[in-house]
């Protein structure tokens, strides 16, 4: 068989089945010595934490257990993956013999929009349910933060900069003025308290993110219809972005203010004008303050400078070799130091006194920075987008490259500061991640046609929210 009859998508759809069904095979076999080595296990689990981490065993015992279910659901999904992929010509023969055109966009409108509502009311439930799960807990005082700076801002009350500047100087988490801030104008609008309006504004950042991903999508990379409504699904049902939906946290912040810096950027590569390098530059240099690992956005043009220079190295628009990169890096250089100068000039004036980085080292102390955890986090929270980014590879443009060698700066930044291996960190980079996938979706849609693709998103949805229902991510 010569090379063209190798890359025929007949061919690669046997190449797809034959994957699918050793993965099968392999997560049955998994399963079968997870079962086997089940009290191993468990009595490894009850020796690993350290006296000081002992109310983390039974999630860590919960997340043993969950995986008896998971892999073989894994196995399942596989096979179905499989049996999809054999009798893909059929299933679209008889949806197509047996429905007219009108009927069948109506069934795709409406399931467009079943899916959309079935998404939210999962998000909200698993979201919620995860709250009362850890006893509602309000972490790192972002609460308090929003109601000093809403007294502060809206009310009489004498002494109320005294008591923000005493606190602003006491936790170091202080150094996250943002997202509080963000919240206390939200309680002015709302009349809520704290807590209802973090929640209310954590909903509608994950909303304003899944849009930004639909306009980046649709506008700026003129994707398919149904590739970016699947590319959308994937993101609404995924574990860190379901339980992130109303969790009173600063993750959607997060995960907002990363997808609007990429966003912008693209939109200033695209077509460079000077406001939108402006709000660039206004958005990088305000994220440090919304959490300290958005320092990664620092990387962001950098590295775009140096794809850009790789990517138009054989251009006959490029007249002089120095003079292109020089103007690169000199752009490259100016925008990183005009960056820090306005995020440490508002470390300045907000007075924080040194403690702006004091909790990165913390971050060792957590024993679920240990590899294994970190690796199965990443595994469970980016499985769904992992191969689809494998799968488009060949169709990457520039700006899928650059939307992935972010991805990559934030993942060796997280693993290099020993971060825990929890879900929610890597909540930045999944919206960047959806839409570099949708070449991989639209590869599936040639090749198996709408029936493979649409199992293929059903299928990682409905892991998403069995591995919540099971556990598997905390």
């Amino acid at each position: 068989m010569n090379s063209k009859n190798d890359n025929s998508p007949a061919a690669i759809a046997n190449q797809w089945i034959s994957w699918a069904l050793g993965l099968a095979f392999l997560f049955l076999f998994l399963s079968l010595v997870h079962s086997l080595c089940l009290s191993r296990l468990l009595a490894w689990a009850a020796g690993f934490y350290g006296s000081g981490e002992e109310w983390r065993y039974p999630h860590l015992v919960k997340r043993i257990y969950g995986y008896l279910w998971f892999l073989p659901a894994l196995s399942i999904a596989c096979l179905l993956w499989f049996f999809t992929l054999c009798y893909r010509q059929s299933l679209e023969q008889m949806f197509i013999y047996l429905l007219p055109d009108s009927v069948r966009r109506v069934i795709r409108s409406g399931a467009w929009i079943a899916f959309g509502i079935l998404a939210v009311t999962g998000a909200i439930y698993f979201s919620n349910y995860e709250w009362n799960y850890y006893g509602r807990p309000l972490w790192d005082y972002y609460c308090t933060y929003a109601d000093l700076i809403h007294s502060w801002l809206f009310s009489d009350t004498p002494g109320t900069g005294e008591t923000l500047h005493a606190y602003m100087n006491w936790d170091y988490h202080s150094n996250q003025p943002v997202g509080p801030f963000v919240v206390a104008m939200v309680m002015k609008i709302s009349g809520w308290p704290s807590v209802e309006s973090l929640r209310l504004t954590c909903s509608l950042l994950t909303i304003a993110t899944v849009f930004i991903v639909w306009r980046v999508l649709k506008s700026d990379l003129h994707a398919d219809w149904d590739i970016s409504v699947a590319s959308i699904l994937l993101l609404a049902s995924n574990m860190a972005v379901v339980v992130a939906f109303i969790f009173p946290f600063t993750d959607p912040f997060v995960m907002f203010w990363a997808t609007s810096a990429w966003a912008v950027g693209l939109k200033s590569y695209q077509s460079p004008s000077w406001w939108k390098t402006l709000f660039l530059l206004l958005i990088v240099a305000m994220g440090g303050l919304l959490k300290i690992s958005l320092f990664t956005l620092l990387g962001l043009v950098p590295i775009w400078w140096l794809i850009d220079c790789l990517w138009m190295r054989n251009s006959s628009q490029v007249q002089s070799y120095r003079l292109f990169f020089g103007k690169k890096f000199f752009g490259m250089l100016l925008f990183t130091l005009m960056s820090l100068a306005i995020l440490f000039c508002l470390v300045l004036v907000l007075d924080f006194r040194g403690h702006f980085f004091a909790h990165i080292n913390d971050m060792s102390k957590f024993a679920d920075s240990y590899p294994i955890f970190v690796l199965l986090s990443f595994l469970i929270t980016c499985g769904p987008f992992l191969p689809l980014v494998v799968l488009g590879r060949d169709r990457f443009s520039r700006e899928d490259y650059m939307l992935l060698s972010w991805c990559g700066i934030y993942l060796t930044v997280l693993w290099l500061s020993h971060g825990p291996g929890w879900i929610r960190y890597y909540i930045p980079i999944l919206p960047a991640l959806a839409v570099v996938s949708a070449k991989g979706l639209s590869r599936i849609q040639t090749i198996g046609g709408r029936i493979s693709l649409w199992t293929y998103v059903m299928e990682a949805a409905s892991l998403s929210y069995l591995g919540l229902r099971l556990r598997i991510h905390i």
